[in-house]
């Protein structure tokens, strides 16, 4: 009987020896895994800055080469561009003086509205006032829209 009390203590023993060791060496371990992961995260955020750097390169020369092509393409249509320009600045001299005139023709006053005397000419007098308006809001923004395109093409050729 002594000799398997002494069997179990040795084997009662070992275990808390096992588990001292144990409890004394978890925080090592912890630390040392702590150290592996931040040496595995710098190589892996190193690795990543290298990808970063590769892709921001071969963007750039996709860029370059785009940009070389748009010149390219641009330069066969300046002449085009160039003949457009000069048919929008004819349109815009043309809307111009189609509002000189409109305006001068709102401009006029009839001697005779708000006399008091016919009021059918005074309401035909108003709705061809309002007509004139409307019109030389619609001139106004035709004007608006050829001076864009104008602007748009002198940029393209300043640009080139």
């Amino acid at each position: 009987m002594q000799k398997g009390d002494g069997n179990r203590n040795n084997t009662s023993m070992d275990w808390k020896i096992l588990i001292d060791i144990a409890t004394m060496a978890s925080p090592i371990i912890g630390v040392a895994a702590i150290i592996v992961a931040l040496m595995i995260s710098h190589r892996s955020s190193r690795d990543a800055q290298k990808q970063i750097d590769t892709i921001q390169k071969s963007t750039k020369k996709q860029l370059d080469a785009m940009r070389e092509q748009m010149d390219v393409f641009m330069a066969s249509q300046a002449p085009d561009m160039i003949e457009s320009l000069s048919q929008y600045e004819q349109q815009l001299a043309d809307l111009d003086e189609e509002i000189e005139a409109a305006v001068e023709e709102y401009n006029i006053v009839n001697p005779f509205y708000g006399l008091g005397g016919a009021r059918i000419d005074d309401i035909d007098y108003e709705y061809k006032k309002k007509g004139q308006t409307q019109n030389i809001a619609a001139l106004k923004q035709k004007r608006k829209a050829v001076k864009r395109q104008i602007d748009l093409i002198n940029s393209f050729l300043r640009k080139k």
